[in-house]
């Protein structure tokens, strides 16, 4: 099995995450290299918010780990991951803790 690629695009809200990664998921695409790829806020996307008993990033780890697990039984191992990866005032969290145990 070949290890999971991941391409984080992080930055700012607003400042073209999503276009960046929807270029890149065309470019992959017009080359026939299989790949899939998530937008972090719809991972979390409820009311209310955080949910009770949560914490803040659990809910996105779970519904991380339950796409990833259908992507990779199809067979794929890139991902683009885009989301705005804040914790606290200026602070940049990588996606690492989100990662973390997810992709196996």
């Amino acid at each position: 099995m070949s290890a999971t690629r991941i391409l984080l695009v992080c930055g700012a809200a607003g400042v073209g995450k999503s276009s960046t990664a929807y270029e890149i998921a065309h470019q992959l695409a017009d080359l026939n290299v299989p790949h899939a790829m998530i937008d972090c806020d719809e991972l979390d996307r409820v009311h209310p918010w955080p949910p009770p008993g949560l914490s803040t990033s659990e809910l996105s780890r779970r519904n991380l780990g339950a796409l990833w697990a259908n992507f990779a039984a199809l067979g794929h191992t890139r991902l683009l991951l885009t989301g705005v990866f804040a914790q606290g005032p200026g602070k940049i969290v990588l996606g690492c803790d989100l990662l973390r145990g997810v992709l196996a």
